[in-house]
């Protein structure tokens, strides 16, 4: 089939010039000066809290195909398995599997269930990234 996923991607929030300073959340500290810390909160991506990270999801995916869709996290070692139709939240970092073989190096698609990185091959994906 040549229809395997749909990827919604999240709208971007505005640059800090396109931003009508009067409707804006906060403003930056400082008016450009070099001890400038940068706006009072920060605009999408990703987001500290007591030298925590989170990673925001910049888009949603789900499979068309009946096999459902593989997608693995940025650092994990297992390609999540979801259903058809069944929509994931997916970040920078993360990985869509297009072709996806288990065991690795055979030609049999990967069933319908989670897998370790040791029992799958990724032939073809898509690696979410900054423009």
């Amino acid at each position: 089939s040549k229809e395997h996923f749909v990827l919604d991607v999240s709208r971007s929030p505005a640059s800090a010039e396109d931003t009508d300073t009067i409707n804006m959340d906060t403003l930056n500290f400082g008016g450009g000066s070099s001890e400038d810390l940068g706006p009072t909160l920060a605009l999408g991506g990703s987001t500290e809290v007591s030298g925590v990270t989170e990673r925001v999801p910049v888009a949603t995916v789900y499979g068309l195909a009946q096999n459902g869709l593989h997608v693995r996290e940025l650092g994990q070692d297992t390609w999540r398995w979801t259903p058809m139709r069944q929509r994931v939240e997916v970040r920078h970092g993360d990985t869509i599997a297009v072709i996806l073989v288990s065991p690795p190096k055979s030609t049999e698609p990967g069933p319908q269930r989670d897998l370790e990185d040791a029992e799958a091959e990724c032939k073809l994906g898509l690696e979410i990234r900054n423009l």
